[in-house]
Order: C-alpha cells, then sequence, then structure tokens
C-alpha cells in the first residue's frame, strides 16, 4: 500500500523512517562547541570524520577534501527524503535543494568576473546543479559561460533574468546576486502556497515568509543604502508576493526604515529591530550572516514532533546545513591559527 500523508508523504513506514534518520544521522546541537573546543584544525576533522551523516561518502585526506564531503552530506540527504515524497511535498524539498545550485552559480560568477577561477579551493556543493570541479573553471573565462551552465535545469529562467540584470547594471555583481536570490525566493513561495490546510500555513509562517521578509530587508537596506537607490526603484528589483507585504506598507518601510509601517508582517519588524540592535553590517557578507543568524533562532525552537509535517523535515535540512557551514567555518579559522574569540563571530549557530 503506498498511502500519501498530508501534502505528499508515502507511506507511515517511509515517513517514520525519515524521522528517525534526520534524528540519528543529522549534526548534533552541541557539534560545534565540541569543535571550539578542540586545539586544531587535525583534531576537528579527524572528528569530524566519524560523523554519522558522512557516512558513504569519501572524506579524503585533505581539508579541503572534507570540506567537500560535508557541503555534498546536505544536498545528498535531501534528494533521499525525495524518494518518500510526492505531490506539493516533494514540490517543496525539490526547490529548498535548488539552493544549493543558486549558491553555486553565485560562486562561480564571482570567481569569473574576479578573476580568481584559478583558485582550485572548492567551497561549492558536488552534487547540486551548476556544479564544475576546481580545475576546470579556469575555462569559465565570461559570466555567459557561468549562466550557461543552469540551461536545462530548474534555475534557467531564473540565471538568465539575474545576468540581464547584472548586463544593464554596469555589471555590477551584487545585481545579480540579487536576481538570483529573488527568483529562488519567489519560487520558493510558490511551492510552499501548493501546501494545503495547517502543515502549509505552518510551513510559509516558520520557514518561507521568514526567508522572504529578510531577503526583503537585507537587500532593500543595502540598495538604499550603498547604492543611493530610490525607494520606487527598489520595489521593481524586490518584487514580493502581495500576501506577505502589501506594496505601499513596504515603500514607506523603504523611505524611512520603520519596520512598524509594514502592516501584518510580524517577521519583518522582529527581524529589522534584531537587526537594527546589531549595528549596520558594512558588507553584504555580514548582512546575510545576521539574516542567518536571526532564521537559526527561529528553527532552532522547532524539533521534530510532527510525524509528517514537511515544514519539519525543511527546517532541520536547513538547521543540517547551518552547523555543516559553521564547522567548515570552524576548521577552516583553526588552520587559519584564528583563536577561539575571533572565530565565534563568523559563526551563526553560536552566540558572540
Amino acid at each position: 500500500m503506498n498511502v500519501m500523508f498530508n501534502s505528499g508523504m508515502k507511506g507511515y513506514s517511509g515517513s517514520r523512517g525519515m524521522l528517525g534518520a534526520l534524528r540519528a544521522r543529522g549534526p548534533r546541537p552541541n557539534l560545534i562547541e565540541e569543535l571550539l573546543n578542540m586545539s586544531d584544525a587535525e583534531g576537528c576533522a579527524a572528528y569530524l570524520r566519524q560523523s554519522p551523516f558522512l557516512e558513504g561518502l569519501d572524506t579524503g585526506n585533505s581539508l579541503a577534501d572534507l570540506q567537500r564531503a560535508l557541503r555534498s552530506a546536505c544536498f545528498a540527504f535531501g534528494r533521499k527524503l525525495a524518494l518518500f515524497l510526492g505531490g506539493p511535498a516533494l514540490g517543496v524539498i525539490e526547490t529548498h535543494l535548488l539552493r544549493y545550485g543558486v549558491w553555486n552559480l553565485k560562486a562561480l560568477l564571482r570567481q569569473c568576473v574576479t578573476r580568481s577561477a584559478g583558485d582550485t579551493s572548492d567551497n561549492l556543493y558536488p552534487t547540486a546543479i551548476c556544479y564544475v570541479p576546481p580545475r576546470q573553471r579556469a575555462l569559465l573565462d565570461s559570466p555567459e559561460k557561468v549562466v550557461a551552465l543552469a540551461e536545462g535545469t530548474a534555475l534557467e529562467k531564473s540565471a538568465k533574468i539575474a545576468i540581464e540584470l547584472y548586463q544593464r547594471g554596469e555589471k555590477d555583481l551584487f545585481l545579480f546576486e540579487l536576481a538570483l536570490d529573488r527568483e529562488y525566493m519567489l519560487m520558493l513561495w510558490s511551492a510552499a502556497r501548493r501546501v494545503n490546510l495547517a502543515e502549509g500555513s505552518r510551513l510559509r509562517s516558520a520557514i518561507v515568509v521568514p526567508r522572504l521578509g529578510l531577503n526583503a530587508i537585507i537587500w532593500g537596506l543595502w540598495l538604499k543604502s550603498y547604492h543611493a537607490m530610490p525607494a520606487e526603484k527598489i520595489m521593481t528589483l524586490l518584487a514580493l508576493p502581495a500576501e506577505l507585504v502589501r506594496p505601499g506598507p513596504y515603500l514607506k518601510f523603504l523611505q524611512t526604515g520603520d519596520a512598524s509601517r509594514i502592516e501584518g508582517a510580524k517577521e519583518l519588524m522582529v527581524a529589522r529591530k534584531q537587526m537594527a540592535e546589531a549595528g549596520m553590517p558594512q558588507d553584504v557578507t555580514a548582512w546575510h550572516r545576521l539574516a542567518r543568524k536571526y532564521l537559526w533562532a527561529r528553527l532552532n525552537t522547532r524539533t521534530l514532533g510532527i510525524a509528517f509535517d514537511i515544514s519539519s523535515l525543511v527546517t532541520n535540512l536547513m538547521k543540517w546545513e547551518y552547523v555543516v557551514d559553521d564547522a567548515i567555518a570552524v576548521t577552516t579559522g583553526k588552520a587559519l591559527g584564528l583563536k577561539r574569540e575571533e572565530i565565534v563571530p563568523l559563526l551563526v549557530t553560536q552566540a558572540a
């Protein structure tokens, strides 16, 4: 019997198996603290290679090999979940996994335009779409060749829109990343809307609304503060679903910076307050780290208590990704000789 529960989870045993695997194989909450307490990068690497979530993956001998395996594990487990899903739930997971292809495209274009394609380090997701091995990246000597990697994939249209904005905007890499993030977020919103009833409501309120809202805050304030872009023009670049933020209140927010004007979007108000208290970051990477810290705080309040809830699965996949990113940051920091107090501010899952 192949029963479809709620939004598309196949069968009781399959759903229970997913739940058990996430509990058993996902990174432990205290993993980052354990790594921070280790004396050097070699000790961190040896400890990580014994982790259950790297079972079956080639962790190699170098730190780069280990980091590649860590990133592969995030994507691979998401693909395994998809085997037990159908309908709207499958659409949500598949759209969520596109974020790794988005990451790859952004990193490759950055290497291309900054002429660092000869760099053989690997900060991409090897098993996701739009991946190119380090030693072949020198062939990507134009933005058009990078974007061509998305042809025939679910990101093809998004990549074309992003490169058109990049070319019209004086070849500003920031605008490419903004457009690609925007298109991905809208795809995620569309997938989440297909999940019905209370389960869909939990998914949108717990994950999609905060991510879309933070995207609007980060890019909107960045364009206003550092590109001196008028609020009306920002509105044309950051098209948001009307169900999330009505255009009028959002325009006023861009004009005044007062998040309380965004009616019906509590997530934006809370996030704006927290980000304001932390001070205005001076680069977009710091903005994103601050946003991820806020999302981590939200995600970390949820547990795997609902057996057939797609929002619970996506939440824990995101938590897995954040912990892996911090594990890579800790091992890299220790390899560079950084002290604990220098590494912690770079992390998402640890309070500074």
